[in-house]
């Protein structure tokens, strides 16, 4: 079996170049229909195809459970770093709410009480808000209200419901409190 590269006249940097292209175009495709099973189907032999299979299953379980669970955030929360606010451009994309997207510098690398403050402060007329994390606040946020050590892993996801946001921290017990792993 020749490489995909190795049969492009220009050589397998000009390839990877048009995977690339080809992945952007899907994914913005995506954006404009993010519930359309054919479209995700290619965002994710897209990823595959450019060599970046954690992605790709990323994306196909968070698709497959967001479309199951119906969510409309009236928000999502991330820190500013780079592969979180990526992570957040696409969860909104699938849930076409880009302009929901709030981007936190105080959230990079914080602790569980910087988290517990910023969701005790939102707005009561806020009923789903989605906190987009790729450090340990976010973990140890969600252990603490399970009261058990619950690691989250690359496409974790988290469901915490709450009566109202303000009194928020971490002794309060939710009203519902589910933990998905990706791999089901």
């Amino acid at each position: 079996r020749v490489p995909y590269g190795a049969r492009h006249p220009r050589g397998r940097a000009h390839a990877a170049g048009e995977l690339a292209a080809s992945l952007s175009w899907r994914r913005k495709l995506a954006e404009s229909d993010p519930l359309s099973s054919r479209v995700a189907a290619d965002v994710v032999r897209a990823m595959i195809r450019t060599g970046d299979r954690p992605s790709a299953l990323q994306y196909a379980t968070s698709y497959r459970r967001l479309v199951k669970e119906d969510l409309r955030p009236d928000a999502i929360l991330c820190s500013n770093a780079r592969r979180t606010m990526q992570t957040a451009d696409l969860v909104a994309a699938e849930l076409r709410c880009p302009e929901r997207i709030q981007c936190k510098p105080e959230l990079y690398l914080c602790p569980v009480s910087v988290w517990e403050d910023l969701i005790h402060r939102l707005p009561e007329a806020w009923n789903c808000v989605l906190c987009i994390g790729h450090n340990n606040g976010l973990e140890d946020l969600v252990s603490h209200l399970l009261r058990r050590r619950n690691p989250l892993p690359t496409a974790g996801v988290a469901v915490i419901e709450l009566l109202q946001w303000s009194g928020f921290d971490r002794t309060i017990h939710p009203d519902r409190m589910e933990v998905w792993h990706p791999e089901g």
